[in-house]
């Protein structure tokens, strides 16, 4: 909370009103607001932490034999994130969710990058 009303004050000093990093993309970056969270329905969540930084990974099937889902929402904050850092990333933390669902090959059907630091994946094993 103390962080939210640090950027609400940033954002009302001249100096900072027109940095795009004080506007309310960045408070939907740090606390997870992204309208994909939390709607994979029937995930199995686990939390990671990889190389320091948090991570909720859900898992859920896509509704077709042999195809899930997958959402990586960063668990810790990000001021101005940088896409393809981010997604590269991301791809460090999914693969072993990706290759113990399937237990073998897996074929990446979607991907997309939310917010610009949560992935959305779906994807069909074989």
């Amino acid at each position: 909370m103390r962080f939210l009303v640090l950027v609400a004050a940033l954002a009302s000093v001249p100096a900072f009103a027109d940095d795009p990093r004080f506007g309310s993309r960045v408070l939907e970056v740090q606390y997870g607001t992204s309208p994909r969270k939390g709607t994979l329905e029937g995930a199995r969540a686990e939390t990671v932490r990889v190389d320091g930084r948090l991570y909720e990974v859900r898992v859920a099937s896509a509704g077709v034999d042999g195809e899930y889902q997958l959402l990586i929402v960063r668990g810790t904050i990000v001021v101005n994130p940088d896409p393809d850092l981010e997604s590269q990333r991301n791809w460090n933390v999914v693969q072993p969710f990706l290759q113990r669902t399937c237990k073998g090959p897996f074929v990446v059907l979607e991907n997309q990058l939310v917010d610009r630091v949560n992935l959305y994946i779906r994807f069909r094993c074989g």
